[in-house]
């Protein structure tokens, strides 16, 4: 998998670009980028965004976006394969650990068995020392009784309990709310920007406004993809509902089942 990234690493550079530029070129995000040049595929939420952000950034680069692609697919068959290979060895292993098992309770019995030695010691002392001092105290007169308690002071003040121990604060969680009176309209708490991917299965039309501006407008085929942020908030237009997917901070959204236009209003409204 790093292989591919290293190619893509290397066309970047020796083209002069940076990644701020190829993402605002590409309009796929800078996280997205970094992680084709890592190798990092995990952070995409699914193969198809993988591929497609994949394909725009070879496009962009100049390079053979299929053979790429093809790669990708050719490394995952491999890492699969090997996977289910060291899943079939596992079960070799078990006779090892088995002996591994028995071994460490032989130890356990050792020290428990010697446990039980020591605490039988320990009370056959304790017994002997108990006589001595029951056979001294029979010999010896009995001293006068003496108060040895401390006087008891009253001050007034309330016993003092040591602080209650505090629980830590739970991790706030990202989540996407959907309007009850406008189900076109969303809001995106405890997440710091609004993170959009956008995917087509059919031929759309689409415009996309970002913080109240226009970020781009165009027409996609079936297989392509875009990904954008905003601090703020975010209008999505489709003229096909149906052809177009949405992930709005990793949630997948359901949009309608139709190819009428449809407009989406999605605002970041903090943390809680």
């Amino acid at each position: 998998m790093r292989e591919i990234g290293q190619v893509l690493r290397q066309a970047r550079e020796e083209r002069g670009m940076t990644l701020e530029q190829v993402s605002s070129r590409t309009m796929i995000a800078k996280k997205y980028l970094l992680a084709l040049e890592e190798g990092d595929f995990n952070l995409f939420p699914g193969e198809v965004y993988l591929k497609g952000a994949l394909r725009k950034y070879a496009a962009e680069l100049g390079l053979n976006e299929e053979e790429l692609v093809s790669r990708y697919g050719g490394a995952s068959e491999t890492e699969k394969a090997e996977k289910n290979q060291q899943e079939h060895q596992k079960p070799q292993s078990r006779a090892a650990v088995k002996r591994k098992i028995q071994s460490a309770q032989a130890v356990r019995s050792t020290r428990r068995l010697n446990k039980r030695r020591f605490a039988m010691i320990l009370i056959i002392f304790a017994l002997l020392l108990g006589g001595i001092r029951l056979i001294t105290t029979i010999i010896a007169p009995a001293p006068p009784l003496v108060n040895d308690l401390p006087p008891v002071i009253d001050n007034g003040a309330d016993d003092i309990l040591p602080p209650e121990p505090t629980q830590p604060e739970p991790e706030l969680q990202v989540r996407v709310e959907r309007d009850n009176l406008d189900p076109l309209k969303f809001r995106v708490i405890n997440a710091d920007v609004i993170e959009v991917v956008l995917s087509f299965t059919e031929h759309s039309w689409v415009r996309v406004h970002t913080n109240g501006a226009l970020l781009f407008e165009g027409t996609f085929t079936a297989g392509e993809s875009r990904s954008l942020t905003a601090a703020e908030s975010v209008r999505v237009r489709t003229g096909n509902a149906l052809g177009t997917k949405m992930l709005i901070n990793g949630e997948v959204i359901d949009l309608p089942q139709n190819r009428n236009p449809a407009t989406f209003d999605i605002s970041n409204a903090g943390f809680e």
